[in-house]
């Protein structure tokens, strides 16, 4: 399982493509879930990362179910 941060970002929805046909990819975004993407074995999940709560809960809700997991870290931090 491949797990992607920053996925509706530039870099996100660039290498999510590549990614899926690696393995399963759970693909977090915060915001803006990416949209006309058409990649099959992606599961689109809104967790903001600045909250730690959020963060358990999402871990909480995945941990039983996988073995392995890489995480492919391109959140980013924009301020306005």
């Amino acid at each position: 399982m491949i797990i992607l941060t920053g996925a509706s970002g530039g870099i996100g929805t660039s290498i999510l493509s590549g990614l899926s046909k690696i393995d399963k990819v759970i693909a977090i975004y915060n915001k803006n879930i990416p949209l006309n993407l058409d990649i099959s074995d992606v599961d689109f999940v809104k967790v903001d990362l600045k909250d730690e709560k959020a963060i358990k809960n999402f871990t909480d809700k995945i941990k039983n179910n996988i073995a392995e997991i890489t995480l492919v870290h391109s959140a980013a931090l924009s301020r306005d």
